[in-house]
């Protein structure tokens, strides 16, 4: 009898031990069944917090863009500067200022001197003029200046050479501005056909050569229509061709 009271109290305890496990193993089943739920409704969170991100930059560079579209349509009125260069006025070739050829003979016409352009420009140089040669040009150094600058020819038919420049030369040329403004007057003759001036005002015997005048004057002399006037001295006689 105390055999099968003990085999009575096993049974129920086993019995107990085996619903206490099934209760244990149901928890965890809850318990496993909540965390997938939380993790997936946690994923899903994410996924549409990053779609509105997205959205949300979308609408953004949206924004932006119709932003820097009205921008560029509320610019105004644009200025851009040319990309070529304006030409120096100085450089262009000026207006001629002689009306006609001017002759002036001397020495019972056997010095003839012949003046065919008058013009204003900042530089000059003899006919074919040699580029590594210093001396086949003038240029004007200063901003303020600018040359009155002739040319013609000088035929001598004497035996000896004919000075056109300077104290002791028997011709000389002089500028008058406004009546009462004179300026001198230099002279260069070209040699080695016209590659270069000569070192002396000069023009030899029983030749003709291409010869310069110029004086260097200040630029207003070139921008008003006051009086200007050419004088040519030869000997003690003096000649006055208006210029303007």
């Amino acid at each position: 009898m105390f055999t099968s009271k003990l085999l009575t109290m096993g049974a129920e305890g086993l019995m107990k031990m085996i619903r206490l496990n099934a209760m244990l193993i149901a928890v965890l089943m809850l318990l496993l069944a909540g965390c997938g739920t939380s993790e997936k409704s946690s994923g899903d969170a994410n996924a549409e917090n990053k779609d509105n991100e997205k959205v949300s930059m979308e609408n953004t560079d949206g924004d932006e863009s119709a932003e820097d579209a009205g921008e560029d349509e509320s610019e105004g009125e644009v200025f851009e500067a040319s990309t070529e260069k304006e030409e120096d006025q100085d450089a262009q070739p000026s207006e001629n200022i002689l009306d006609e050829k001017k002759v002036f003979k001397y020495d019972d016409n056997s010095v003839i001197i012949t003046l065919d352009k008058a013009e204003f420009t900042t530089e000059f140089e003899s006919s074919n003029a040699d580029p590594e040669d210093s001396m086949s040009n003038r240029k004007i150094i200063s901003d303020s200046e600018i040359f009155l600058h002739m040319t013609g020819t000088i035929s001598n038919d004497t035996t000896d050479s004919v000075s056109f420049d300077g104290p002791l030369s028997p011709i000389n040329f002089y500028l008058t501005y406004d009546g009462k403004h004179e300026f001198d007057m230099y002279g260069a003759a070209e040699m080695d056909e016209g590659n270069t001036f000569k070192t002396l005002s000069n023009v030899d015997a029983l030749t003709e050569s291409k010869v310069h005048f110029y004086a260097q004057v200040p630029k207003p002399v070139s921008q008003t229509d006051k009086p200007l006037v050419l004088q040519v001295k030869m000997d003690e006689e003096t000649f006055e061709v208006p210029l303007r």
